[in-house]
């Protein structure tokens, strides 16, 4: 009974003061946030993302394997050949036909580029059974 009384008699009006404090604080955590996300945003992130800086990629179709290890090694780039091979007469085996990214392009220190090679044998072909059937129909099949 006693508790009641006292909360009826107590008015729960906010405290001038008290939100004026609660502004301020408000107020410097979003200057000192937006201060945060400036500094990082305009100075540390072109930094560590070395900003402006690249390598353009060379042209190095029909080029052999070893001279293409060589030559992007030292222009600080990697390399890995693709599980895809392909068979083109024009060129020599072990050469590269396709690169990605494409010659020219401008990417960063240490890309890695994905190199498809020329393989050293031509590509067997599944032929069907043309046993026991016609020319015209083995042409078709």
């Amino acid at each position: 009974m006693v508790f009641k009384s006292i909360l009826n008699n107590r008015t729960l009006k906010p405290n001038k003061h008290f939100i004026k404090l609660i502004v301020l604080h408000v107020s410097l955590m979003v200057v000192v946030e937006s201060a945060i996300l400036l500094l990082f945003f305009q100075f540390l992130l072109p930094i560590l993302t070395h900003h402006g800086q690249f390598i353009t990629v060379p042209y190095r179709k029909g080029v052999g394997l070893e001279k293409v290890a060589s030559c992007l090694t030292q222009r600080n780039l990697r390399f890995e050949v693709t599980q895809h091979f392909a068979y083109t007469p024009d060129y020599t085996r072990m050469t590269v036909l396709q690169q990605h990214p494409k010659a020219g392009a401008r990417v960063k220190e240490g890309r890695k580029l994905y190199l498809t090679l020329n393989t050293k044998t031509p590509p067997q072909v599944n032929m069907q059974d043309l046993v026991d059937g016609s020319v015209r129909n083995a042409h078709v099949r």
